[in-house]
């Protein structure tokens, strides 16, 4: 899908950025971050350790190099 319907603002897509941008980046870092910290508390490890490889490999392949923003931080682990 190109664009997103306009109804979507309603849910904060808006502050998602565009595609490829480095708002979307840190959104979507972030969110992976908050994943593994909850996964991590409820004992879900395997799932943490997935999001955790996750985050780690967008660092490497998007932000390294390229964004100046702070890269969330992962200790949950």
């Amino acid at each position: 899908m190109e664009q997103l319907p306009a109804e979507s603002d309603s849910y904060g897509v808006t502050d998602w950025g565009t595609p490829g941008s480095g708002v979307r980046l840190q959104k979507i870092a972030e969110r992976l971050r908050i994943n593994v910290t909850n996964q991590s508390a409820l004992g879900h490890h395997e799932a943490a350790k997935q999001n955790l490889d996750d985050l780690r490999w967008l660092k490497i392949e998007y932000y390294d190099g390229r964004h100046t923003f702070r890269w969330p931080s992962h200790t949950a682990l």
